[in-house]
């Protein structure tokens, strides 16, 4: 599925194509989720060297959201709520491997209790993998059922789904980005925007 909406962050800036583009594949089984995302990039930009991991979105990097009970359409209020994750898979900067980010989770009554995961760590039950292709590279993740929780993995269950795709070339940060959201928005804090994603065989 292309991902074709566009937030540019720098004025007077034209961003083609040629220069960014994007698509993803999404499967999944009772076990859970596996995404694939295919970016054509001219330049492969990724500085870890920041005081917070969170941080490291502002490169390019992949943010990956989940309104799992798809409710966001229909709260008062906007923003997120009691059951949205929010995970960023960031490469490494030699291009070689990834890791996730569990930026946000639910409610942990909603999840696996006090076994739940914190919010803001580095996911290593989450696997990853990340690699350079010829005009770009390629981002794989799976996400086991546990972690999406309360997302039953079943024909016919709908969530909210996210996809924001950064684009950075140079300094000072991300110069432009991919989402799933409508065109100029973004997909942080923003679940009533998100697109459902429908369980199906």
């Amino acid at each position: 599925i292309p991902i074709v909406n566009r937030m540019v962050y720098e004025k007077d800036v034209e961003v083609t194509g040629n220069d960014f583009s994007a698509e993803f594949k999404a499967a999944w089984t009772k076990e859970g989720l596996y995404l694939a995302v295919m970016v054509k990039d001219d330049i492969f930009f990724h500085n870890d060297n920041v005081k917070q991991t969170r941080e490291r979105w502002n490169n390019d990097s992949l943010q990956v959201y989940f309104d799992t009970l798809c409710d966001a359409r229909q709260n008062e209020l906007k923003g997120y709520d009691l059951n949205d994750y929010d995970y960023a898979v960031y490469p490494n900067p030699d291009g070689k491997s990834s890791i996730v980010f569990r930026d946000r989770t639910p409610d942990m009554q909603l999840t696996l209790g006090l076994a739940a995961p914190k919010d803001k760590t580095v996911a290593n039950d989450i696997p990853s993998a990340f690699k350079r292709t010829a005009d770009g590279y390629v981002y794989e993740v799976f996400f086991p059922a546990k972690y999406l929780l309360p997302i039953r993995m079943e024909k016919g269950y709908t969530l909210g789904f996210g996809l924001f795709v950064n684009d950075r070339d140079y300094e000072p940060g991300v110069k432009s980005s991919l989402t799933l959201t409508p065109p100029g928005t973004g997909c942080y804090n923003s679940p009533h925007l998100w697109p459902a994603m429908l369980l199906w065989e």
